[in-house]
């Protein structure tokens, strides 16, 4: 556990008593988790448990230059950023605003399914006219037959368009608002120009 000396005190430091960290298996982890967050422990049953992931970002791709000479050509992922649903899910603290563009006969099925605000074209002239506070939700979903609405505000709301590719813009109108509402959230982070690294819950000790 200790790269060099073990510490034979029961107070030290670390700079003097540097921990050699080792890999182990997802198993044994999990069995080392449960040991901590025991009553007899820390008493923490309901921590939570994150899995770490790391991306090579790094994208390449041959282009034909003047010439007709082939020149490969680097360039790198961006930020991924999504929501998960798990078979078994997990309490969190997770609260999100979600904000919610759709036809004026699905406004009640939104509102009811955790949508803070919805509508259509009138929800769109009131963004248009700042008159609703919508920088401050953390997703805009919006259904595909609702698209005409959501395009006449799209150079103000651009930053958080709904888009099929992020998958907040659909024809699920209820699924899209179960994953972006009680879905975990995961974001990844740069940590080298090609490599970013991902913290995602998994769920609880407990859940183990």
């Amino acid at each position: 556990m200790y790269k060099k000396r073990i510490p034979v005190d029961p107070v030290w430091s670390p700079r003097h008593y540097p921990v050699q960290f080792s890999t182990h298996s997802v198993e044994k982890s999990l069995e080392m988790h449960r040991e901590l967050a025991d009553p007899s422990m820390m008493d923490d049953m309901n921590k939570y448990v994150y899995l770490e992931l790391r991306f090579d970002t790094e994208i390449t791709k041959e282009v034909m230059v003047k010439g007709g000479k082939k020149e490969t050509k680097v360039s790198y992922l961006e930020s991924i950023s999504d929501y998960l649903k798990f078979p078994h899910m997990f309490e969190t603290k997770e609260k999100r605003r979600v904000m919610v563009f759709c036809k004026p006969e699905e406004v009640e099925l939104a509102l009811s399914n955790g949508a803070e605000i919805a509508g259509g074209k009138e929800l769109a002239d009131q963004v248009d006219n700042n008159e609703i506070d919508w920088k401050n939700m953390d997703v805009i979903l919006g259904t595909v037959d609702a698209l005409p609405d959501i395009l006449s505000v799209r150079k103000k709301i651009k930053n958080k368009l709904p888009t099929q590719k992020s998958g907040t813009l659909g024809v699920d109108l209820v699924e899209m608002l179960k994953k972006h509402t009680d879905g975990i959230g995961m974001t990844s982070f740069p940590v080298k120009a090609n490599i970013s690294i991902m913290k995602v819950k998994v769920g609880t000790v407990s859940c183990f």
